[in-house]
């Protein structure tokens, strides 16, 4: 199934396709959506805003993408393009959408299967990547569990490894389905067994078989990961039962990890609108909408919409005060008068221009090279005196130029301030 309209979805039926409505009113109509013969769909995505859907089938030997639309139609769809990617053998597929909700700049389809690995152009249909490499999602011996994460441009997939009771969760650059990390899960996922107590009276559990499965894995936004897995169990002589379990599971890199979403944040008034939701239309929604708390979901969802700072970027030091005052003039002070304080001297011989950064407006200078110094820039007066003059003395990043800049703000790196490995 896939959604192509706020009461619109699509879903296949073997190889036919048909266009389900619902009304206001709950009154279901159903169209079919004229197909040039498949031998068995396999996979749908659909964007409920465009109200366009591709989809992904077997015919022979070979795989056909296809892409529908059906806004515009009086039958339940029309065809817009057809591709056919030939391949040695019985793929088991996964369709996936690079795309966000209502964003068509540079979408793209993802085939994953067992055999391959194929970037599809979503415009045109062309085929713009495409590797016969076998195993590279999990499960190997089953169709592939796989999500795209927008966010980093990652597919995650998961599933269980060639030995007994191995579970692995992978990540794999869109690009190129190059292994980015692989996290052994096994520890988290496995359910031992558990034997039954001899006394009847006392059989108020369930035998538990270690027949764990993974079913299903979502990225929902940066470094969050959604697993749902199930295992079977027998209570006294009753049937067996399958039981799910849900992991919300954090994987993050590095300084990565300093910067999350708010797990609490929500838009005001709509709980449900949180961070993920955010995350499905992040031009739009990462632009005024504000919380509960009156935070602006830029700032709450900081991961989601790529507000976070670059590792070591504008942060003051904490350890920074003006020489010879108490530690209370530090860079939140400097922060108070800018215009005058960040030419105070510290007690280790530092400028506040280079202990506050944030505070003296200098973030941008942080990542920057020998090339960032200005032509134009000089002493108020004395074209001759430039960044180069400045460089000669430290005290000289102090001195203004004619647009009212400091030689700091306009001669970053003779005063020291670039960081080439921010």
């Amino acid at each position: 199934v896939a959604l192509v309209g706020r009461r619109r979805a699509v879903v296949a039926y073997d190889d036919d396709l048909e266009l389900v409505e619902v009304d206001a009113g709950g009154e279901v109509s159903r169209r079919a959506i004229p197909t040039t013969g498949v031998d068995f769909w396999v996979d749908l995505e659909g964007s409920w805003t465009l109200g366009t859907f591709y989809a992904v089938a077997e015919r022979g030997s070979d795989v056909v993408v296809a892409k529908y639309e059906t806004t515009t139609t009086t039958s339940g769809g029309d065809l817009l393009w057809e591709t056919d990617i030939e391949v040695d053998a019985t793929p088991t597929l996964e369709l996936r959408y690079t795309s966000e909700a209502g964003d068509q700049e540079d979408e793209e389809l993802l085939v994953c299967s067992k055999h391959f690995y194929a970037r599809l152009d979503a415009d045109d249909g062309n085929v713009d990547y495409f590797s016969e490499t076998p195993d590279l999602f999990w499960p190997f011996d089953e169709r592939p569990i796989v999500s795209y994460d927008r966010s980093t441009g990652h597919l995650v997939t998961a599933g269980e490894g060639d030995c007994r009771e191995c579970f692995f969760l992978t990540a794999l650059d869109a690009d190129d389905a190059s292994e980015v990390w692989t996290l052994n899960l096994t520890d988290l996922l496995f359910v031992p067994s558990r034997d039954l107590p001899e006394d009847e009276d006392e059989q108020n559990g369930f035998d538990l078989p270690d027949a764990h499965v993974v079913r299903h894995v979502q990225a929902q936004s940066f470094s969050r990961i959604l697993l749902t897995t199930t295992y079977q169990g027998t209570r006294f002589d009753e049937d067996r039962y399958y039981f799910f379990r849900v992991f919300t599971l954090r994987v993050c890199d590095g300084d990565g990890c300093d910067c999350q979403d708010d797990p609490g944040w929500h838009k005001r008034n709509e709980s449900h609108k949180n961070c993920n939701w955010v995350s499905e239309l992040r031009e739009a929604r990462c632009d005024g909408v504000r919380g509960d708390d009156g935070a602006p979901s830029d700032e709450a969802c900081a991961r989601t919409c790529g507000t976070c700072d670059p590792p070591g970027s504008c942060v003051d030091d904490d350890s920074w005060f003006v020489k010879g005052q108490d530690a209370d003039r530090n860079c939140a002070f400097v922060a108070l008068g800018a215009k005058a304080r960040c030419k105070r001297l510290g007690d280790d011989d530092r400028y506040a221009f280079e202990a506050c950064p944030s505070a003296c407006s200098t973030c941008d200078t942080l990542v920057c090279d020998n090339s960032a110094d200005g032509d134009g820039w000089h002493k108020t007066g004395d074209p001759d005196k430039d960044c180069g003059w400045v460089g000669q003395i430290k005290k000289r990043c102090l001195v203004k130029s004619e647009d009212g800049s400091f030689g700091f703000q306009g001669c970053p790196a003779q005063c020291g301030l670039c960081d080439a490995e921010a």
